[in-house]
């Protein structure tokens, strides 16, 4: 019996094996590039997690955990009249639970009240779709959760709201209510951290996981939502300071440098100067790697004291102290080429190197290194493959020698 099933499998793998096989010839044409056709289709396959990625790529476990509504057979049947009742309803008790919550702050019974009247909103909405009522009754949905202390779910009915109507009437009160949001989740994340792998399944005011994360989200997608709007600026400048405050100092550079550039008028300007010279200098990594955020930091100095004259000698001591904090890690640099130079022998572009070291840092730590590897180079010849002048000349002429620490800011900025 045994082996009268091992002969029939060794007959089914010789057809499948076998190009002519009538197991494969049934299919109605040639087996041999049927595999490249299956992989190369450009036939999209469409998950049924697609759509959610669309609406919310970076917190897809918070929108599946969100999808749980049953379908309504009536929905998206339009019917003005039916939303108009609905809308009448939800404002009742809308009113009502506005009253109970400023008569008693500290109860409960305002919750049940505006949770009510938001899912009602959100179904008269369903049934007037891309109209006026639409537009209200999801503004009102997310005010609803709002005050009931709901708060991620009114953002998203916020972010609905202004995904569907773009440039809508209720925008400013919107974006306002998602700042106070992503506000209050920093400080919650800040003071009341969440287990990385435990689900939050009882507080309503904040996300389902990862609170911090899902506050920066809101602030990036209010400035990007309505970039001319009042709270622009100021979302740019508090996602800055959440980057800042995770030690993420590239992306605290890089939206400081948004704000300084596009927001020209806005009060955060001194701030957003004196931050991203604070970021940059903590993301320099050394005299052997990339100078560019050094420049940067040094360019923003001068630029504070030219800009913001009285906030200059308010911070005089930071900025004194990172100015001769930046001159000398400029001039370390300097250093590392030159060494660089010696160390393959090309001992003219070397001392040059060093010989303005001597003029920029006289009186310096640096200067005395210099001058003693000069020295020690000093009777070194030249070799042949040494790099043209113009080559190894790669930093400005010397200037005026000045101190590395200098008496004031002025006298240090050049």
């Amino acid at each position: 019996m045994r082996n009268s099933i091992h002969l029939l499998m060794l007959t089914l793998l010789s057809c499948v094996i076998a190009p002519g096989c009538s197991l494969f010839r049934s299919l109605g044409e040639d087996t041999s590039g049927l595999f490249t056709k299956m992989t190369s289709s450009n036939v999209k396959r469409k998950s049924v997690l697609d759509d959610l990625e669309n609406e919310e790529p970076d917190y897809l476990l918070d929108t599946l955990m969100s999808r749980s509504k049953e379908k309504n057979p009536e929905l998206h049947q339009q019917n003005g009249e039916k939303a108009r009742r609905l809308f009448a309803e939800a404002e009742e008790l809308y009113q009502k639970g506005i009253a109970v919550r400023e008569s008693n702050r500290e109860g409960s019974e305002h919750v049940q009240l505006l949770t009510s009247a938001a899912k009602t909103y959100l179904k008269a909405s369903e049934f007037w779709i891309n109209s006026t009522m639409e537009q209200d009754a999801l503004f009102k949905a997310g005010e609803s959760y709002y005050f009931a202390n709901h708060l991620k779910k009114s953002n998203e009915v916020f972010e609905r709201l202004i995904k569907d109507y773009d440039g809508t009437r209720h925008m400013d009160v919107a974006q306002a209510r998602r700042f106070k949001i992503a506000e209050y989740w920093l400080q919650l994340a800040d003071q009341k951290p969440q287990n990385p792998v435990v689900l939050n399944l009882s507080d309503e005011s904040r996300p389902l996981r990862d609170t911090k994360g899902n506050a920066i989200r809101v602030l990036n997608r209010i400035r990007l939502d309505d970039t001319s709007g009042k709270l622009a600026d100021d979302a740019t400048m508090a996602l800055a300071n959440a980057y800042f405050d995770q030690k993420k100092y590239l992306d605290a550079a890089d939206t400081y440098e948004d704000l300084r550039v596009n927001f020209p008028n806005s009060k955060h300007q001194f701030n957003a100067h004196l931050f991203e010279m604070k970021s940059r200098l903590q993301a320099y990594q050394g005299a052997h790697y990339d100078g560019t955020h050094l420049d940067t930091a040094d360019k923003l100095i001068k630029a504070i004291m030219v800009q913001f004259p009285t906030e200059a000698d308010e911070h005089s001591e930071l900025l004194t102290t990172e100015n001769a904090r930046i001159r000398k890690m400029k001039g370390e640099r300097q250093l590392a080429v030159a060494e660089y130079y010696e160390a393959r022998g090309a001992y003219k572009a070397a001392g040059m190197h060093y010989q303005e070291l001597l003029a920029d840092y006289r009186g310096t730590p640096l200067s005395d290194d210099a001058q003693q590897r000069l020295a020690k180079i000093a009777d070194k010849p030249s070799q042949t493959n040494e790099p043209p002048t113009w080559v190894a000349k790669i930093f400005p002429e010397p200037k005026a020698a000045e101190p590395l620490f200098g008496t004031s800011l002025k006298d240090q900025i050049r």
